[in-house]
């Protein structure tokens, strides 16, 4: 039985000490095969590097931030950094420099790790405009450099420096929420919040417990809560291991080589995988598509407890061996629990899942409250909501906030899983932790007469139409982003007769469907063909029926270019920018109102 920790160092030195010779992570090699780092080897360089870090001034309350992708160094510099009582600091490689330097003078970091030689040289000069700043170091080798990563490896193995065991209250680090407005929050969370969360999750998952042979896939960003929390802290404690995806686009072949038995993933890229699997079915012949379909609604019906036919279970059990089977050798074939977080899962896409045999933790959280307070999770679960409260989360839904739905109101959370507040912002936390100490989510949502929490919106994207309406358009963003032919969507109408919609088209799917329907994708603006907008009106419709008329887009303009991380109009968890999505398009929403 694993022990009760009282911070994480004590968690991970005996987890490096049991797991010692257990593979931790993966790295992908040249050739596309994965060189794993066991338990030991880790525990080795942690000590080594805590050591450097020392040799260069790092001490109790310092911080150490780091600009990096999912690497091996990444956690060494983390776990290293809290032996020392420093807190980490975690930053997007796709962030704008703008964002780095606002975040390290924020913050007050005196070192900044860098993964990569082509970001080293472009945050290198930082220290001369940053006083607090005073080093940056290069996770890689580099012997022109007074110190890089195997050179203060070597300084502290030989002359090592102990872990100090920082108190449960202390801050762990520093996790800036990319947020979709303004500078981003320096959220403080603590080692007691990060052990607790762990703890309950643990809990909630001992039908299905975790294992040491368990392994995952690493893409989720460990710079968000969610992914850090998973495939850092979680994988720590339990001593499983992960591969690190290089490249998303390589994600494919990884989940074929690596062969996961856990996945982690936001509810976009379930979504996308849902709508790959489903357009490679509709390509199929009919025996295949009828057999898919009945057999996924025969064994959704039998997950729910409800009766089948004798004929309705047979057809179940060859979809199960003949179809379901080899839909999940896309995930590896191995694959026996998959998590969601971040927002509600479509319940297409979760019935889909269960019902080709995935089962599915679906939760709900915000960094402020340590990630998810709520769970869904095999044999407890409510489709279309994000579960019921998890061990040590007290959620309320106060409803005295107005401008809300009868039963609705905005989520508020109590208990050890909150942050210890904003880093430099004494109002803004005083706003979000209430003098009741309750954590305001700002997102709108309703329980259930069993305890099951429903999201509904958010209260900074509830807006008025002209008739007085009131209008949550996030719930049909994610239902009009089930279609194939829609990758993202930004509905708005504030003040308005009506509700407009600005849609990016997947463009593959639509240049094939053009092909198919005899439009000339050669020709000089083909995009503007009448067929094209008609595509887009049947799908807005078939997949808004279950909305109200005044929550549905009147009209709407197709926007060809990407949004992205890179642009700044998605979130590093591919949410929308809405401010700033709104700020660019601005010109056509007008024209859509006649302006």
């Amino acid at each position: 039985m694993t022990p009760v920790f009282k911070n994480l160092v004590e968690m991970q030195q005996y987890s490096c000490k049991v797991h010692k010779d257990r593979d931790m992570y993966g790295t992908k090699q040249e050739d596309g095969s994965f060189s794993w780092t066991t338990y030991g080897r880790f525990a080795e360089k942690t000590d080594q590097f805590r050591g450097g870090l020392s040799r260069l001034g790092i001490g109790r309350g310092d911080k150490v931030a780091v600009i990096s992708g999912n690497c091996v160094e990444w956690v060494v510099g983390c776990y290293a950094s809290y032996g020392l009582g420093a807190h980490y600091v975690p930053m997007y490689e796709s962030q704008k420099i703008e964002d780095w330097v606002y975040i390290i003078k924020d913050s007050g970091a005196k070192i900044l790790l860098v993964k990569t030689p082509e970001i080293f040289n472009r945050v290198r000069s930082l220290t001369e405009e940053i006083p607090d700043l005073a080093h940056v170091v290069p996770l890689y080798e580099d012997s022109t450099l007074e110190y890089d990563y195997p050179g203060l490896c070597r300084t502290g193995k030989a002359a090592p420096v102990p872990a100090l065991n920082p108190d449960p209250e202390d801050p762990m680090g520093l996790i800036y929420t990319s947020g979709t407005t303004g500078n981003p929050k320096g959220v403080i969370l603590s080692h007691r919040s990060m052990i607790t969360e762990i703890q309950a999750l643990m809990e909630v998952a001992k039908a299905r417990p975790f294992s040491p042979d368990d392994r995952g896939l690493s893409f989720l960003p460990w710079g968000h809560l969610m992914g850090q929390l998973q495939e850092v802290h979680i994988l720590m404690y339990v001593g499983f291991s992960s591969g690190l995806v290089r490249d998303i686009n390589e994600i494919i072949d990884d989940l074929a080589q690596v062969r996961p038995t856990l996945f982690f993933a936001v509810p976009r890229l379930y979504t996308k995988l849902y709508e790959g699997v489903m357009k490679n079915i509709e390509q199929k012949n009919r025996m295949i598509r009828a057999l898919f379909n009945s057999g996924l609604n025969s064994v959704v019906k039998m997950n729910q407890g409800e009766a089948v036919s004798i004929l309705d279970g047979m057809i179940a059990g060859l979809a199960k061996r003949l179809v379901f089977s080899r839909i999940r050798e896309l995930f590896g074939g191995r694959l026996r629990m998959a998590f969601s977080g971040g927002a509600a899962l479509n319940e297409n896409v979760v019935k889909f899942l269960e019902g080709i045999g995935i089962p599915l933790f679906e939760g709900y959280g915000q960094t402020e409250t340590t990630m998810a307070v709520t769970m869904n999770f095999p044999g407890c679960r409510r489709q279309g909501s994000v579960g019921k409260p998890i061990p040590n989360a007290v959620v309320k839904v106060d409803q005295s906030i107005g401008d809300t739905r009868p039963g609705e109101g905005e989520i508020v959370v109590y208990g050890p899983l909150l942050m210890l507040g904003y880093h430099n912002l004494p109002d803004e936390t005083a706003a979000t932790i209430g003098p009741d100490g309750g954590c305001r989510t700002g997102d709108i949502g309703r329980f259930d007469e069993d305890g099951f929490l429903y999201l509904t919106g958010r209260i900074k994207e509830i807006y008025k139409l002209e008739n007085g309406k009131y209008v949550s358009p996030g719930p049909l963003e994610e239902e009009l982003k089930l279609s194939p032919y829609i990758n993202q969507v930004l509905i708005t109408g504030v003040n308005q007769r009506y509700n407009v919609a600005i849609i990016t088209p997947e463009t593959e799917t639509v240049d094939a469907w053009a092909q198919e329907t005899g439009i000339d994708t050669k020709a000089s603006g083909w995009r503007d063909d009448p067929r094209i907008l008609d595509l887009f009106d049947r799908e807005i419709k078939t997949h808004s029926v279950d909305f109200k008329g005044f929550e549905k887009p009147g009209k709407f303009k197709l926007a060809w270019d990407d949004w992205s991380v890179d642009n700044a109009l998605l979130t590093p968890t591919l949410k929308l920018k809405r401010r700033q999505v709104t700020q660019k398009y601005q010109t056509d929403i007008d024209s859509l109102y006649g302006n």
